[in-house]
């Protein structure tokens, strides 16, 4: 059971790699690297990944062409082969690792150990594509971008309230982006601080955010969902 609480920054030899991946529950196979929550209490939520977020557009749009077949071939060559059954998992929480796992194999049985096979191709680099992925203890799927600025907003009066950042007037837009699949957020902060100071704040309230933010797998590099720039007047970061 420890091997599958490894710390995500931990990427073993290639030996090690494969033996840890091996004995990997089923569900972290199928959802493979950041497609749950495993919560304190044991229980796992589903929720998408950006292959899962992708196959998800693919299939809306082969169902509007009637081209299902064609979708599904395509969406294989471009290694989005996420079949409709795992989808359906999404957003729904199973009460222990082990149910969680029996639902996946009872759905896609055969395209779990298809999974797990081509992340023992390459185990080294499979993990080290998990050791980006991030979730915070306190992250929310699918925010309103008035909550996410209700949230940043909220931030600022602790930070200033703790004496982090300087007591100013803060401008928060939150722009939201679906470039990826699943729903970022780009949040501008307008302040009237010098450059070094405004950087601080943005470096203050980045931390701040971490047990709100999410950070998603996306071709070899990471995405924050929740993003911090600074206004126009200086250069974001």
């Amino acid at each position: 059971m420890l091997r599958h609480l490894l710390p995500a920054s931990v990427v073993p030899a290639r030996r090690d790699a494969a033996t840890l991946i091996s004995g990997l529950p089923a569900y972290q196979i199928a959802l493979w690297p950041d497609g749950w929550v495993l919560e304190t209490n044991g229980s796992v939520l589903i929720q998408d990944t950006h292959a899962m977020a992708e196959a998800r557009r693919w299939y809306a749009l082969a169902d509007r062409n009637k081209a299902r077949e064609n979708g599904r071939r395509l969406m294989s060559m471009l290694g989005i082969d996420v079949p409709r059954v795992i989808l359906d998992l999404s957003n729904r929480r199973f009460p222990s690792q082990q149910v969680a796992s029996v639902a996946v194999q009872l759905v896609a049985r055969e395209w779990v150990e298809q999974r797990r096979r081509q992340l023992l191709q390459a185990p080294k680099r499979a993990l080290l594509e998990r050791s980006i992925c991030w979730r915070g203890s306190r992250h929310a799927p699918e925010m309103e971008s008035e909550t996410v600025a209700a949230l940043i907003r909220g931030l600022i009066r602790v930070c200033v309230g703790e004496r982090l950042i300087p007591d100013a007037s803060y401008l928060v837009r939150v722009c939201p982006r679906n470039g990826y699949g699943i729903l970022a957020y780009r949040c501008e902060l307008h302040v009237d601080l010098d450059r070094q100071m405004a950087a601080k704040v943005l470096d203050v309230l980045g931390t701040a955010l971490v047990p709100w933010n999410r950070v998603v797998a996306r071709d070899g590099g990471s995405v924050p969902l929740i993003g911090l720039g600074l206004s126009a007047r200086h250069r974001a970061i």
